[in-house]
């Protein structure tokens, strides 16, 4: 009797210790299962349970990893590349890397006299028509578009996903857009009387990407110098008459399929050294 009466008082002091961390755990995967991925389940304890709190813990940020990189591929990418990063279990996920990338600017020459001849419907129009162009030449050859910027775009190649062809997909991108805004100039002069013009730039380097932004709004982009040289060569396209400006690192990757004739040898802002411009030769 004594030894009955010692066993239910020790149960007794002992179920709260027992039944509390896992009411917790149930209560953290019950607010997981209805999206709240954002939930930790605090069980600060060595033994088993401890060891079931942390896996629940992973297992949300692992849940949260994978519908932000959800949300960015199907964004950004195109769809049959969106597939394919999701049905690999392998996949990289949006966390900070330093990539080896090709970094592509467009920019349209000439907007501001464009909008001020254009009513704002037609400006819209235009810019919808235009990006779509854009966006089309960029997801057939395996890019991921970075950001609108007003008039222009910022597109990655070789990035989420390593691609050993970055350097000779971009610069078909590239050709893609000046096919296509031929098509389109050719429509915007005889409907407007207006003269089409862009600039591209591309340039090859270590740069940083991952998804940046906020709790509310986060982007996957690039960050970092070849970023930033890629932007100062699409502007030098003004300097140099051009409507595509590619740096030396992304002619000798692109392999011989293309013909490059040499611009100039420049030192942009955040090159650390000269280097050498192309553009398509005639």
């Amino acid at each position: 009797g004594v030894a009955l009466a010692a066993g239910i008082l020790l149960a007794f002091l002992l179920a709260p210790r027992l039944t509390a961390p896992l009411d917790r755990i149930a209560a953290g995967i019950r607010q997981i299962g209805e999206g709240r991925l954002d939930t930790r389940v605090e069980v600060q304890r060595g033994d088993e349970f401890g060891m079931l709190g942390r896996a629940v813990n992973e297992m949300a940020v692992a849940l949260r990893e994978r519908d932000a990189l959800k949300g960015a591929v199907v964004r950004y990418m195109s769809q049959e590349l969106a597939d394919q990063i999701l049905a690999d279990q392998s996949a990289p996920t949006l966390r900070g890397a330093r990539r080896q990338v090709t970094v592509l600017i467009v920019d349209i020459r000439n907007f501001t006299a464009m909008s001020a001849a254009l009513a704002p419907e037609d400006v819209v129009a235009f810019l919808n028509r235009f990006f779509s162009c854009m966006i089309d030449a960029i997801f057939s050859q395996r890019g991921t578009l970075d950001k609108f910027l007003g008039d222009g775009c910022l597109a990655i190649f070789g990035a989420p996903i390593d691609d050993p062809e970055h350097q000779r997909m971009a610069v078909l991108a590239a050709q893609g857009m000046l096919r296509s805004v031929h098509e389109l100039g050719v429509e915007m002069r005889e409907q407007h009387g207006i003269e089409l013009r862009i600039g591209i730039a591309l340039h090859t380097g270590e740069a940083i990407v991952g998804n940046i932004g906020s709790e509310l709004r986060m982007e996957y982009t690039a960050v970092g110098d070849t970023v930033n040289v890629a932007s100062r060569l699409e502007v030098m396209n003004k300097e140099y008459c051009t409507e595509f400006l590619a740096s030396e690192a992304v002619v000798r990757g692109a392999g011989e399929e293309f013909r490059f004739r040499e611009v100039a040898e420049v030192t942009p802002r955040g090159a650390g050294r000269s280097l050498k411009i192309y553009t398509f030769a005639d």
